[in-house]
């Protein structure tokens, strides 16, 4: 009986753990896999490439026509974080970074619909966009963009600090059929990204705020530094003082004079 209760409770965990998984995660590092599991590897078009990342290497796209994509699988959320790391010369104010129009439509990006540099949209909430006003974070540094909902607020997030947390109604809609596009609307066609996006994750779940990208990912660290050069030091040359000098010459004529009394 008790071995059944204990596989009853060690099912549940492993139920709820994997409830609140990744649906897809992707490093960049070199290539495009998703590294969640779930196998929605992406494909990159028009000359998207990488670079140097935030941790490791980056998908650095153009701002022209370049983006990465998947026909991803229907998820069906109800809850979500959507989360990544981004690099830009300036915020456009007509990009997408992370657009999902499968099923559900979720997209994390910087469109102009505010006057601040983080937009949002999940359809089937009420509000639908929960981007917040405020300052541009400085351009040509990496910045941590998370948006979430737990389903009863939406919570937008920049470099691990809350920025906007709204009470909202509604639930997400389904049925829309299409993909997942990094870098450009799902549609492909317009606001494509300028700049480098790194450790791109989609959760099933409201990610706690502690246990966002800002707080695990860790940023490679710099090259330790040259050890300093060993210091310059003097090696003395022996001196002969007065004292020892004429010692010498004393010894030296010594010498002399037996040489010349033994012939």
């Amino acid at each position: 009986m008790k071995s059944t209760m204990m596989a009853g409770v060690l099912a549940l965990v492993l139920s709820t753990s994997a409830s609140a998984a990744l649906v897809v995660e992707y490093t960049f590092d070199g290539d495009a896999l998703d590294t969640s599991g779930n196998g929605e590897h992406l494909t990159l078009s028009n000359g998207a490439t990488f670079g140097p990342g935030y941790d490791g290497q980056a998908l650095v796209l153009d701002g022209i026509d370049d983006f990465a994509s998947v026909a991803i699988g229907n998820y069906g959320l109800t809850t979500f974080t959507v989360e990544a790391w981004v690099n830009v010369p300036n915020f456009s104010r007509n990009l997408h970074y992370v657009s999902l129009y499968q099923d559900n439509y979720i997209v994390l990006g910087d469109y102009g619909s505010n006057n601040g540099p983080i937009n949002t949209w999940a359809s089937g909430l009420n509000p639908v966009d929960v981007g917040p006003v405020i300052a541009d974070p400085s351009s040509d540094e990496w910045h941590h963009l998370a948006f979430s909902f737990d389903g009863t607020d939406q919570v937008v997030y920049l470099d691990g600090v809350i920025v906007n947390d709204v009470p909202t109604t509604g639930t997400l809609g389904g049925g829309f059929v299409g993909n997942l596009t990094i870098g450009a609307r799902y549609t492909q066609a317009t606001q494509f990204m300028l700049g480098s996006i790194d450790n791109v994750r989609i959760h099933d779940t409201a990610v706690p705020q502690d246990e966002l990208g800002f707080f695990t990912d860790a940023a490679t660290p710099p090259p330790p530094p040259a050890p300093p050069a060993a210091p310059y030091v003097a090696v003395p040359v022996p001196t002969l003082s007065t004292w020892g000098l004429g010692f010498l010459v004393l010894l030296m004529g010594l010498a002399g004079l037996s040489i010349r009394r033994s012939h």
